[in-house]
């Protein structure tokens, strides 16, 4: 009788350890595969990161307060074309400009605009998708000469 309980609890352990051992493996080729990829990835991103670092922000005082949108547009999280998107504005939203930056010949804002949630209503939209403002007389004023 024991000798026939001792030969079950051994196929029970043998069982239990050919389970654990197959689960070991299988998480072990995962994690070889995500190193790869991580390493991939890396890689990737140090080349990306070098090209970034030339970048150079010339501040410019914006001569109005409020601009509006021609078309649909988007607000980006930085003032690169590559950057994520966190908003988009519909045409014919007036929005407010904090600052205003010029990035590899290209003139960004940085704007605002008003929302009951603040969450994503601050970040950068490029210039060619607005038209300026002026504040006197709520006219669109398309003259950028004294910028």
């Amino acid at each position: 009788m024991f000798a026939f309980l001792f030969i079950i609890l051994l196929c029970v352990s043998l069982y239990i350890s050919y389970y654990f051992n197959n689960k070991i493996y299988v998480q072990k080729r995962q994690l070889m595969v995500l190193k790869k990829q991580y390493e991939e990835l890396k890689e990737s991103y140090n080349t990306k990161d070098k090209t970034l670092n030339t970048i150079v922000i010339k501040y410019k005082t914006p001569i109005y307060s409020k601009v509006k949108v021609n078309s649909f547009t988007y607000i980006h999280l930085s003032p690169l074309n590559d950057s994520p998107v966190l908003f988009t504005l519909n045409p014919e939203t007036v929005i407010n400009v904090l600052d205003m930056g010029e990035i590899n010949d290209t003139l960004w804002l940085e704007v605002f605009f008003p929302q009951d949630e603040r969450i994503n209503n601050k970040g950068w939209v490029l210039e060619s998708s607005i038209c300026w403002i002026d504040e006197n007389n709520l006219d669109i004023t398309t003259d950028m000469t004294t910028l």
